[in-house]
């Protein structure tokens, strides 16, 4: 009975947030275009990078084609001292577009972070648009950006999807991914993301001068939930949300050790969430997959029933598919959902085990 008792308080709340998520996802709609905006530079785009010349190629080509006026933007890059021939791409795109700039992380510095705060203390514009180097995006995106403006938010989490590539692990990654996504975009429906992505992340830029800036180097990457944390206490009301229509992608891991180092890198961030709803999410979903683990390993040694084991796994399954299916519809990722038998047996081994890694692993933003 008491196993059962458990079992009722773990996935009754876990049911009501993937039922919370599933609304929050129908929600989303796109946004339209302003028919008037003020000429004006309205936001910078900010890209740290770190020895990513083969991905700056994309990243450089996609900038080139966006279909949004250039009035309305200007380009930061910031070099955090690489070795590759990445501050030479970046110079002759800077070189060929006036409403780029180069700065370069000074000896002693080094991560996103700082990377992100030399970049703001040299940009006036009202806000500031987080992407990673390694994503790519339609000539729209930018456009798509814009859009969200003319509501004065004070945070947008623009959509992060994971590119399908052929292959058992890439579709294994993107399905995982996409269970991110959902609980992202099925949260910042309503104003109360749990999570964060500085793949393409929108903001007001007095927001990152609200951040006392000896949290900027406890840990060399996390602006992304930093900031979160930060629109949620400094608010007053003001909107934080979802842009489904701003779309960058980013490509599946090439090595399951890639795979694992970029999760704990991850992962590592959630000891320093102060915010309780999201802290107390993230130990709800650590409990959940948890709580398997251990029902699996007592009816294995004959300490209780197995149904008990299968009666919680079948539940948190129902759940589970419920917003994967949810989002893959929204997001037009149907296919992924073939390989969600594989990862519903996976996922609780490795929600449990990653957390537990990124406490014991020292963590870098790049290598």
């Amino acid at each position: 009975m008491l196993f059962l008792i458990i079992s009722l308080l773990l996935i009754i709340p876990y049911a009501v947030f993937c039922i919370y998520c599933v609304l929050g996802i129908a929600r989303l709609r796109s946004i339209p275009f302003p028919l008037h905006l003020p000429v004006k530079k309205l936001f910078t785009v900010i890209i740290p990078f770190k020895n990513e010349s083969e991905n700056l190629k994309n990243l450089l080509a996609c900038l080139n084609q966006q279909l949004l006026d250039q009035h309305f933007y200007s380009i930061v890059f910031v070099n955090d001292h690489s070795t590759d021939n990445s501050s030479i791409l970046v110079k002759e795109y800077v070189n060929n577009n006036s409403i780029a700039n180069i700065y370069h992380l000074p000896d002693g510095e080094n991560g996103k972070k700082a990377a992100l705060h030399l970049a703001i203390r040299n940009i006036n514009t009202p806000y500031i648009l987080n992407i990673d180097a390694d994503v790519f995006f339609h000539p729209s995106f930018l456009k798509h950006v814009a859009e969200s403006l003319v509501y004065k938010p004070l945070l947008v989490q623009n959509a992060v999807h994971m590119q399908i590539l052929p292959g058992l692990f890439n579709q294994l990654q993107a399905l995982e991914f996409m269970s991110l996504t959902a609980v992202t975009a099925g949260t910042a429906a309503y104003g109360k993301p749990v999570l964060a992505s500085a793949a393409s992340l929108l903001y007001e830029a007095e927001l990152w001068n609200k951040i006392p800036k000896d949290n900027l180097y406890f840990h060399p990457s996390g602006d992304d939930m930093m900031l979160l944390q930060a629109a949620f206490k400094f608010s007053n009301n003001r909107l934080i949300t979802y842009n489904p229509s701003a779309e960058v992608f980013i490509q599946p891991s090439k090595t399951f050790r890639a795979f694992l180092q970029q999760r704990i890198r991850w992962a590592s961030k959630s000891i320093y969430y102060k915010n309780i709803y999201i802290a107390t999410t993230a130990l709800l979903v650590l409990a959940v997959n948890g709580w398997i683990l251990l029902l699996a390993a007592l009816a294995l040694l004959g300490v209780i029933s197995p149904i008990y084991l299968i009666m919680y796994f079948l539940a948190k399954l129902g759940n589970d598919f419920f917003l994967l299916l949810s989002a893959s519809r929204k997001f037009s990722r149907m296919s992924l959902m073939a390989y969600y038998p594989i990862t519903a047996v996976l996922y609780p081994f490795y929600a449990v085990l990653i957390p537990l890694f990124s406490v014991f692993s020292s963590v870098k933003w790049k290598h």
